[in-house]
């Protein structure tokens, strides 16, 4: 099968750190199989022409930047970019083109009628249904002061109730999109039920996908329980984008009653989040919150911005943490929280939306109410101290994950996925 990839990363040998990285993975399985043939195209962030580009066996096409015009239209992908991928279709002529996400604007090209074969949409984020969940339980004055900060109001689009704002635009836009498409690709029972509020489920078919993990991840030894030493280290990447639906700021009021018992304890956060030296007056609103309760609470100290990991730094950054906490508000999915679990890593969890999906509570993880920081607290003070909770949680997230997440499987899934779009007659 010739299967097109729009939306989707380029692959090349370098580190892979940002989000969408488990694709990678996926692709390099679904080549390495032999009964798919793979073009990916996505955008270039600098160059201007269009540029050829192979990958182990993946044909890559990377796309012109946008003008700085086009960049303001970010329902759809503009009118020259629509035209181009669309003789780049029917020059491949592709069984299948297959985008990833609603978030690019290469989704649109299905509803603006530019894709000449089956398509089908991969759910990353739901817009439509997320925007309900982002202030992430922020009282109404945090709204206010995460809205119209000095920063704020001289940056329009910095606050949180202009984001909000246009989460909500994005996901309007959504639904129509999503209604024009004949196949959705979803990886939780959560997202299922959203989408199926909204679309012709007579005309629209489901496909459940899963996820592949990166190499590293499924031969990574499994975690272990550390000598008692005078603080728990917490780890977390779920947290890691500056949104309040993100639930830092529950979890960093989580860690500020841990640390009345274990003033040296450490929270250890990998991503894009580094809020240092901001303030109210230098940066967006829910940035500047975050950094001003961690100097209010004297965490200064028990609180690690790591950046961007790699997957073995990640590995690393799992082994030597006493637990693993994603605080979200909502996901589709949760790709650390798949990561931790598969380590063996004792995992937390807030339980929302599709997070609930991953793990039983008391068995494979710990749940918590999602603004519930008191309880999340406990919890985190509890597994530190309970090493036969540690291990048996641990041995069972790893089994689990070991099997429900192994390559052969959804690799077969997704090629099965492929298969039932065609009907089982490709070319």
């Amino acid at each position: 099968m010739r299967i097109v990839w729009l939306g989707c990363k380029l692959f090349s040998d370098g580190p892979i750190k940002d989000t969408g990285n488990w694709q990678f993975s996926m692709a390099m399985r679904l080549v390495q199989s032999g009964e798919i043939e793979l073009y990916n195209i996505v955008h270039s962030k600098s160059s201007c022409k269009v540029e050829k580009v192979e990958y182990k066996g993946i044909r890559q096409i990377v796309l012109p930047k946008y003008r700085r015009g086009d960049t303001r239209l970010y329902r759809y992908e503009p009118p020259r970019f629509r035209m181009l991928v669309q003789k780049m279709l029917e020059d491949i002529k592709p069984d299948i083109v297959h985008i990833w996400g609603t978030e690019s604007r290469m989704a649109s090209l299905q509803y603006c009628g530019n894709i000449p074969c089956p398509c089908v949409i991969d759910i990353q984020g739901l817009f439509s249904s997320l925007y309900y969940y982002y202030y992430g339980g922020l009282s109404p004055w945090e709204v206010v002061k995460t809205s119209f900060g000095f920063y704020c109001l001289t940056h329009r689009d910095a606050g949180s109730w202009m984001k909000m704002r246009w989460y909500k635009k994005k996901g309007e836009f959504e639904v129509q999109m999503l209604k024009s498409f004949e196949h959705i690709s979803v990886q939780s029972k959560w997202v299922e039920e959203q989408v199926c509020s909204f679309i012709d489920t007579k005309k629209t078919r489901l496909h459940h996908t899963g996820i592949v993990l990166r190499e590293e991840f499924y031969h990574a030894a499994q975690w272990q329980p550390h000598e008692q030493h005078d603080a728990p280290v917490i780890y977390t990447t779920g947290t890691s984008s500056p949104f309040p639906y993100k639930g830092l700021l529950t979890l960093l009021q989580a860690i500020a009653i841990v640390k009345r018992d274990y003033p040296h304890v450490q929270l250890r956060l990998a991503g894009e989040m580094d809020v240092k030296q901001d303030n109210f007056f230098n940066s967006e609103g829910y940035r500047a919150l975050v950094a001003e309760f961690i100097r209010n609470n004297d965490l200064t100290e028990n609180v690690r911005f790591l950046g961007f990991l790699t997957a073995n730094q990640i590995v690393e950054e799992l082994h030597n943490a006493d637990c693993c906490v994603i605080s979200s508000y909502v996901e589709t999915y949760c790709l650390a929280a798949a990561e931790s679990l598969i380590v063996g890593c004792p995992t937390i969890i807030s339980y929302a939306a599709a997070l609930p999906e991953l793990a039983q509570d008391g068995k494979e993880a710990i749940f918590y109410n999602s603004k519930d920081y008191k309880s999340l607290a406990y919890r985190i003070s509890e597994l530190y101290r309970n090493h036969e909770l540690c291990h048996k949680i641990s041995d069972n997230a790893r089994a689990k994950y070991l099997d429900e997440n192994h390559v052969n499987r959804l690799v077969a899934n997704q090629i099965n996925i492929y298969k039932n779009i065609l009907g089982g007659h490709a070319s």
